[in-house]
């Protein structure tokens, strides 16, 4: 009886330390910062260039800087998203209204962000990825209304450093990168071997578990 219950206890606590490493794996811990909360009527006004960047809904981020007519969005989270990334955009002779972003750099990297154009200008737009590593054009996706992918160099341009240039564009502008190869070579060490760790982890809890419950089952 005691072995039964022993092997049902390895098995139960075995598959509670797999879904909790899995977890962590895909929803990697997050570094608390002191939040500052903006709402939807707030705007980030950009006056040398005569833009300005609004959100249609509430958000929150760790700091939010203007530097040579770019905010810099750290830790960016709105409502109703739960990633947090970084983000830089700038509006020229334009305001834009972001509704949605979402970034994910860690397996399967991607970012999209969406936004409304007030004004025929130029817009700016950066996801922090690892600029030691230009990316393609393949990887990238410019979308405008009525669901019309652009072509590079018909409305938009890849900068070496992965910032994506939008110019003229009216409307709703949707701006996707994805890549599905391995993450970036300036991440932290547990984000580059999440899954070799996790493995080791998972051996290492079932190991001494069984010899907690072989230990156990003689006394």
């Amino acid at each position: 009886m005691n072995a039964t219950r022993g092997k049902l206890a390895l098995s139960g606590l075995s598959v509670v330390v797999i879904l909790a490493l899995l977890f962590f794996c895909v929803f990697p811990l997050v570094q608390s910062q002191d939040e500052v909360s903006f709402a939807s009527q707030d705007r980030f006004s950009i006056p040398s260039v005569n833009g300005s960047i609004g959100f249609l809904v509430n958000g929150s981020y760790s700091s939010a800087i203007l530097q040579n007519g770019v905010w810099s969005f750290q830790d960016l989270r709105l409502r109703g998203s739960q990633t947090l990334g970084n983000l830089k955009v700038s509006a020229q002779n334009s305001n834009i209204t972001i509704s949605l972003f979402r970034s994910n750099n860690t397996f399967l990297r991607s970012s999209i962000l969406r936004y409304s154009v007030e004004g025929q200008g130029i817009q700016t737009v950066n996801f922090g990825l690892n600029t030691s590593q230009p990316t393609s054009s393949s990887e990238w996706s410019v979308i405008v209304d009525d669901n019309v992918f652009l072509a590079l160099g018909d409305g938009w341009n890849l900068l070496k450093d992965n910032s994506v240039v939008v110019t003229g564009a009216s409307g709703n502008v949707t701006i996707a990168y994805y890549n599905f190869g391995l993450p970036p070579s300036d991440l932290p060490f547990y984000e580059q071997h999440s899954v070799a760790i996790a493995t080791t982890a998972v051996m290492a809890v079932t190991v001494l578990v069984a010899v907690f419950v072989k230990i156990r089952g003689r006394s």
